[in-house]
């Protein structure tokens, strides 16, 4: 028999290895699981933006400052954080919607604590994802070309940055200027035309500056930029004002500056900057102290001859962003991937399929890894290189693209989620604006007079409201409530293909519509049914469209109209009966409700009543 002296011995022994289980798993790192939108996906304007982790988190951890949505056109987003999953899961709402075309950034910053204050990992987490845009016709129209040399007898414009300066929702346009050495800002009339007035006082940055990237370096919500100059040397930092002026520092880096990028590379959640220096055949960094402020540079090699063009994104989805660095010599592209400490492994180059010039990042092919496109100017072709995820590429595909190109810059100018240009001219130093047609009308039409329709299930509960005021305050307001049951398969799917229209009878005459074309910038999906949100309004006045899918008294449909565009009808001379109807594109199930009078209130400016 063994001694019963023994048995605490082993007890003990047991009990400290759970004691050492379970320190160890007390010093395991928060960890990310899932991420809304994906990684290189492309979502809806309106989206949100949520990370679930494998713990509960502390949730004062959770601030603008270790949370931080930057869209390259939109700014920085503000918004509100919610907690949810047993605070597993952090919702960022953002107040406005991206803007059409652009690539958000989002840096987790390695404050991040959980609940049992273990911490995200030191090298933080970061994604991307893009914004959708709507269907257009792909036919440019131009609707305006204006200047920027005022007094100046040459300005030379050599790039561009297409970002809101002034958080009003409205991307601003600023041209950089190689022979003026500096920088001129147009403010958009945010009036839907997209026009803009004349430029800012213009602010001096290095001589033969070009290559820029919008940022945020001391989050305070101001879009900021770092601009290359290469006869100067140097790197410009400009903190933005909010008001389309910025304070501009001038930093000496290597020789010969060009290509420009903006990525946390230490984890710390602010934005650092490296620029490709084609002369000394490196790389600099700056490394923010986050507040905007960048000390002298380091320096490194970027895997190529001849650093020139360079980008930033997570070549291997590890959540941690890379560079890539294009070669004019070497006429070679090379990733570097980050290590989350300030430092950077390049891997093998790839030929460049010519002499490169330029280098944009995305996911060409959809198997969720980003490629290269790169600009091969000095040899009059393009490259497209696929990326495997592993942070090298395979061989490129050339095009042959013809004569120099010097400067383009893509984004939505008129608030319609089209995307349009803004063409540069560096020999007449002018800016042409093409607008991106609006795509073919939705492929609703309305009927010449009022359908058969699916009718409320409870008379007296739909409403309507007609506002005729100064413009842009005219307001088209209609409540299908108590509603016969729908299903949510009726609605279609309108952010793929099922269109919309609201259409407006007064004794059975067509009297005005209203549309929201289907696709992923204004439509998202919830457990009950779609969202349709415009905050601009589209080209005739719809706003929102709610269609939400339930039982009898439960089915639900909310429309609201607003602005200038609203074809408003003389509200006095309405004798009725009024008749709304919302159809589809699909020609399946239509919605209705008839108002006869006397209606409850009807004079110039109000018409408002509810269903027969």
């Amino acid at each position: 028999m063994r001694p019963a002296a023994r048995r605490p011995s082993a007890l003990r022994i047991i009990a400290g290895f759970v004691l050492v289980l379970t320190a160890r798993a007390a010093s395991a790192e928060l960890v990310v699981t899932t991420l809304v939108p994906g990684r290189h996906t492309t979502v809806g304007a309106t989206t949100i933006v949520a990370v679930t982790f494998d713990r509960a988190v502390n949730t004062a951890t959770v601030t603008n400052a270790s949370f931080r949505v930057f869209g390259r056109n939109s700014g920085s987003a503000s918004g509100a954080f919610s907690f949810s999953n047993s605070d597993k899961t952090v919702t960022f709402t953002p107040t406005a919607p991206f803007a059409a075309g652009e690539v958000v950034t989002v840096n987790l910053a390695e404050t991040l604590t959980a609940a049992d204050t273990t911490t995200l990992r030191t090298q933080g987490y970061a994604w991307q994802f893009s914004i959708a845009t709507a269907f257009a016709t792909m036919n440019f129209t131009e609707i305006d070309e204006f200047g920027n040399r005022g007094s100046t007898p040459q300005t030379r414009i050599y790039g561009a940055m297409a970002s809101d300066l002034d958080n009003d929702g409205w991307t601003d346009l600023m041209t950089v200027n190689e022979v003026s050495a500096d920088i001129r800002v147009f403010m958009s009339l945010h009036d839907g035309s997209g026009l803009f007035g004349p430029f800012l006082a213009p602010q001096s940055i290095g001589v033969e500056s070009s290559p820029n990237e919008a940022g945020d370096f001391d989050n305070d919500g101001n879009v900021d930029a770092a601009i290359g100059a290469a006869l100067d040397d140097t790197v410009s930092i400009a903190l933005g004002a909010g008001n389309g002026m910025f304070a501009i520092t001038q930093i000496d880096v290597g020789d010969e500056a060009h290509g420009v990028a903006v990525l946390d590379v230490d984890g710390d959640g602010d934005s650092d900057v490296v620029n490709a220096n084609h002369g000394s055949n490196n790389l600099s960094l700056l490394i923010n102290n986050g507040m905007g402020g960048f000390g002298a540079p380091t320096f490194f090699d970027g895997g190529v001859n001849g650093e020139w063009g360079l980008a930033a994104g997570d070549m291997n989805n590890d959540g941690i962003m890379d560079l890539v660095t294009v070669g004019t010599e070497g006429q070679e592209v090379c990733a570097l991937l980050g290590n989350g400490d300030g430092t950077f492994t390049a891997q093998a180059a790839q030929d460049a399929g010519g002499s490169p010039w330029i280098v944009a990042l995305g996911d060409l092919n959809g198997d969720g890894f980003l490629d290269a496109a790169t600009a091969n100017s000095f040899s009059g072709t393009g490259g497209i290189l696929l990326g495997n995820g592993y942070g090298t590429f395979d061989a490129p595909t050339t095009v042959n693209s013809g004569a120099h190109t010097p400067s383009v810059d893509l984004g939505d100018l008129d608030g319609d989620g089209d995307l349009d240009m803004a063409l540069t001219d560096e020999i007449a130093d002018t800016v042409k604006l093409m607008l991106n047609d609006e795509g073919p009308a939705p492929p609703v039409t309305c009927p010449a007079s009022p359908a058969t329709c699916r009718e409320p299930f409870v008379g007296g509960k739909a409403f309507f409201l007609l506002k005729d005021k100064d413009d842009p305050s005219d307001r088209v307001i209609w409540k299908w409530l108590a509603g016969t049951q729908t299903d949510s398969t009726e609605f279609g799917n309108p952010v793929d293909d099922e269109s919309y229209r609201l259409c407006v009878y007064n004794g059975g005459t067509l009297l005005f519509e209203m549309g929201a074309n289907a696709g992923p910038t204004f439509w998202s999906a919830n457990g009950s049914g779609y969202k349709y949100r415009n905050p601009n309004g589209s080209s005739d006045g719809m706003q929102g469209l709610r269609l939400i899918a339930g039982a009898d008294r439960r089915a639900k449909i909310l429309v609201k109209g607003k602005g200038d565009n609203v074809d408003m009808p003389t509200l006095g001379a309405l004798a009725g009966p009024i008749t709304m109807q919302l159809h589809q594109s699909s020609g399946g199930v239509c919605w209705s409700a008839t108002y006869s009078s006397p209606f409850l209130r009807q004079d110039s400016s109000i018409f408002k009543d509810r269903a027969d």
